[in-house]
């Protein structure tokens, strides 16, 4: 019964975070992740990793995570919004766009295909 309601508050907390999204996916406000969310989250995961990393390793680690996924949230916008030049992000918008116009189900990446 936890493992269910757990399942269920997750799937409700990633369609309020990121659901619009695909409601709404040229809507520039509801693109990236919101900051302030941001920031609790990077919280969380600055604790999770305290558990395997200390002192300087655990900032190293963490500000690479949280580099990674702003590099990240800066090709997502780009791959939505910008006049792309660039004919493997041509590519890459195109296939991001059929996961968001044809089949959510498939096209995640934003960077790569896999």
């Amino acid at each position: 019964m936890t493992n269910l309601m757990s399942y269920k508050l997750s799937k409700c907390i990633h369609m309020i975070l990121h659901g619009i999204h695909h409601i709404i996916p040229m809507d520039p406000d509801r693109l990236v992740f919101p900051p302030v969310l941001f920031i609790v989250m990077n919280a969380i995961v600055y604790s999770i990793f305290s558990y395997f990393f200390t002192g300087s390793c655990l900032d190293i680690v963490t500000s690479g995570a949280t580099f990674g996924y702003v590099c990240y949230d800066m090709i997502h916008y780009h791959i939505h919004h910008a006049n792309l030049l660039n004919s493997y992000f041509v590519d890459m918008k195109k296939y991001h766009h059929s996961h968001h116009y044809m089949d959510d189900s498939a096209g995640y990446g934003i960077s790569t295909k896999f």
